[in-house]
């Protein structure tokens, strides 16, 4: 249920966005523009959470926090100001306020305040409730003291566990408000910097006080596991300690290394977890522990915050929590600040974007070269560029496209193996940027001599592709000032492009013949997967023919025994037509099996999605019985016919419900709802959702359950749903599933009913 907020505010524009932020994360916002009005409606509606301004004529924050609490200790009070420092901090917590924010107030940061808010006011309750509980339990001892004095003995030992419970739980509460007020100090820090480094310097002199540590220090990752990690702030170390911490390479920090490299989305705090070398460092320095929290933002690691004491520090009374938020928040902050950066390159990008359209707008290697050479010094505003290509047999450079006013001399022109600053490049696979060539040792004016022009300044980056050096782009004379460190990262970026182009344009060829292969091999899986499930139903489709066989065999021995019997000619007719019946129900389950297993045929058509379901569920009605699975079928009559393949419907459908059958071995509920899709704006739909009551999936093989050959089964091999995904997509459908352990699972299938594309029968 909601929680009902008073939110307090003279401003009435302040306070119509704070209504609108709580009323779109899901709050009853009750506006009060003046404490007197505030506790007119307190009084009225007696709401769990005020959110109320410091500053206010008449009453002010203060006084109606005082009010409030006096008439309702346990209200969660959230003071409001822009004027705040620590000692208003310190003066707001003495006064009861639960949380202190400063304006202006991000959404963000008003959402997670009020979420610990209802936090709190649960774990009240709760407190309440077992406070009841508990004066319930020693009113009923008390009856029964004098009859049962053993059990008052342990009943009483009971109690003492659960007040002694009731003592941690009021700890914790202690503990969280502190760790409140040191966040509230981080946050306050870190508010005013949108650049990295004078960032994370003042969120480490907010921390280090807070949590008495000497010393901190904040690294990224370099460029790869081989490169040694970037120190990007640090506080309390000494010179030595800062050259040792990026000595080592970061696949020297096992856990540091791992936290980078993978996608975990939990907060992992670590103790004491150096290589030795550095632990030896640390230990010089005279710090004896220390603990790294990972700083995260969209669930990546962006860099690590190690605190160090030169004491002993217990794990166990660590603030896990108060880091995790405090590197969650340094995530945020930082993720903002690269945002800002990522604003001012923002011509950069769109000068990117433009390389990539002329990249991939032609395959011809020529025109692609030409087209990203000459945007490249557009952007970088240089006067010429060249792309030179590596000969694989001779380890030579090319000149293959020049903007240099003596092309006609340049094309064709080769640089020997290691040769001038190409073939440094080249040999080194680094950029390279040289504002003054004169100056340059390594530079070869060979070329300079045979055309004639004059080279002042260069940046150069190898054409990397899957790791091999396939060219060298080079840019020649800044038109204005010099090549800086973003132009370097501009070409590389661009360079990365025009090799990738340069790659697609060799294997467009190939891909051509190999697509005709490709789709043979796809019919042939998706062929195969149908046959397999028709295997899986073999046994079922068996026993549900061999039941009818039986009641053929049995009428037609009756029949023959009264057919010489002229007076039971009637018993012969009913046998008769009894066997009749049986066939036909031999021969439909044959039919289906039939249509099953034939490849499917091409096109999409009319189709009853409820014949499709039917159809399945007679496949798998043996298989069903057999594991004694009801069967609930809510069904839309109403629905149109859909342009579809019927037969991959059919295997699709299949599919589901021998998944299904797998989930809930000891029985259960299959439902299979169909319904048009609610929303009047999209295109028109049809819903089909299977769910069932089995045991569920956890949330890593539900993000992997469409993957080709993932499996959790130990027989299979893992295509069928990833062929049904296939399917559904052809059909410019949609297939999502949501599951829980123990909660079921539910795959909902979403069909347009118009025909979707059909796909171009080769690549042009």
């Amino acid at each position: 249920m909601a929680e009902t907020l008073l939110v307090v505010d003279d401003n009435p524009r302040v306070l119509r966005s704070y209504a609108r932020i709580l009323e779109q994360s899901g709050y009853t916002p009750i506006p009060a523009s003046s404490g007197a009005e505030a506790l007119e409606r307190f009084a009225q509606v007696r709401p769990a959470i005020v959110l109320t301004d410091v500053r206010m004529p008449g009453v002010d924050g203060f006084e109606l926090l005082s009010a409030v609490l006096a008439r309702d200790p346990d209200v969660e009070v959230i003071l409001i100001t822009g004027h705040g420092d620590m000692q208003m901090a310190i003066q707001a917590m003495r006064a009861g306020a639960t949380d202190l924010l400063l304006k202006p107030v991000h959404p963000d940061v008003l959402c997670t305040t009020l979420e610990r808010a209802v936090a709190r006011l649960h774990l009240k309750r709760t407190l309440h409730a077992a406070h009841t509980a508990l004066e319930a339990q020693a009113r009923e001892l008390d009856a029964r003291v004098q009859a049962r004095t053993a059990e008052l003995e342990a009943a009483n030992r009971q109690l003492q566990q659960e007040i002694r419970e009731r003592q941690s739980v009021e700890d914790a509460l202690r503990r969280y408000a502190e760790e409140q007020a040191a966040l509230y100090i981080v946050t306050s820090a870190i508010a005013g910097h949108l650049e990295i480094t004078p960032l994370l310097e003042a969120a480490l002199d907010a921390i280090l006080p807070t949590l008495r540590a000497p010393a901190g220090w904040v690294f990224a990752p370099g460029k790869d596991a081989a490169s040694p990690p970037r120190l990007l702030a640090q506080r309390g170390i000494s010179e030595e300690l800062a050259q040792a911490l990026t000595a080592h390479p970061l696949s020297a920090y096992p856990i540091s290394s791992q936290v980078f490299a993978t996608s975990v989305t939990d907060t992992v705090i670590f103790l004491n977890q150096t290589p030795p070398a550095l632990l030896a460092a640390q230990e010089q320095a005279g710090l004896r522990a220390s603990v790294a929290v990972p700083i995260r933002a969209a669930q990546r690691t962006l860099a690590l915050l190690v605190l160090a004491w030169d004491r002993p520090q217990s794990e166990a009374a660590l603030p896990r929590n108060l880091l995790s938020t405090i590197g969650y928040q340094l995530g945020l902050a930082m993720r903002n600040a690269h945002l800002y950066e990522e604003a001012r390159q923002a011509d950069r990008l769109r000068s990117i974007n433009a390389i990539s359209t002329a990249a991939i707008a032609s395959l011809d290697p020529e025109r692609v070269l030409r087209q990203v050479m000459t945007l490249t010094c557009q952007a970088l505003d240089a006067a010429e560029g060249s792309i030179l290509l590596r000969d694989m047999e001779t380890d030579e450079l090319v000149f293959s496209q020049t903007l240099c006013p003596a092309a006609d001399r340049l094309l064709g022109q080769r640089v020997a193996p290691g040769q001038g600053l190409a073939g440094w490049v080249a040999a080194h696979r680094d950029t390279l940027c040289i504002n003054d060539v004169t100056q340059e040792p390594r530079w070869f004016g060979g070329m300079d001599e045979k055309t004639g022009f004059q080279t002042r300044s260069l940046l150069a980056t190898p054409l990397l592709y899957h790791g091999e050096v396939t060219g060298v782009m080079e840019i020649v004379n800044k038109r204005r000032g010099g090549f800086s460190e973003e132009d370097a990262h501009l070409l590389e970026a661009v360079a990365a492009i025009a090799a990738i182009a340069l790659e697609n344009a060799r294997l467009y060829t190939d891909l051509k013949h190999s697509l005709h292969r490709q789709e043979e091999t796809q019919a042939q899986l998706v062929h195969a997967e149908k046959i397999g499930a028709v295997g899986r139903l073999a046994a079922s489709v068996a026993h549900e023919i061999n039941n009818p066989l039986q009641a053929v065999t049995g009428y037609l021995d009756l029949a023959v025994e009264k057919i010489e019997q002229p007076e039971r000619l009637a018993d012969v007719q009913r046998y008769l037509g009894t066997t009749r019946r049986e066939i036909g129900r031999i021969s439909d389950i044959v039919r289906r099996m039939q249509e099953f297993y034939r490849p499917a045929q091409a096109g999409f058509r009319p189709t009853d999605i409820h014949a499709v379901l039917e159809s399945v569920l007679v496949l798998a009605r043996q298989q069903l019985r057999h594991h004694h699975i009801q069967v609930k079928e809510v069904w839309d009559t109403t629905l149109p016919p859909i342009q579809a393949n019927a037969d991959q419907l059919k295997q699709v459908f299949l599919n589901l419900v021998i998944n299904a059958i797998d989930a809930m071995p000891d029985g259960g509920v299959l439902s299979i709802i169909t319904e048009a899709t609610p929303d009047a704006r999209a295109a028109p739909a049809i819903r089909i959702i299977v769910r069932d009551t089995g045991s569920g999936m956890p949330e890593t093989t539900r993000e992997r359950l469409f993957e080709p050959f993932f499996t959790t089964k130990k027989q299979g091999m893992g295509l069928g749903l990833s062929i049904s995904y296939g399917i559904i997509q052809a059909h410019n459908g949609q297939m999502h599933v949501e599951s829980a352990l123990e909660e079921g699972t539910a795959f909902t299938v979403v069909l347009p009913n118009e025909e979707p594309p059909q796909p171009p029968e080769s690549v042009t």
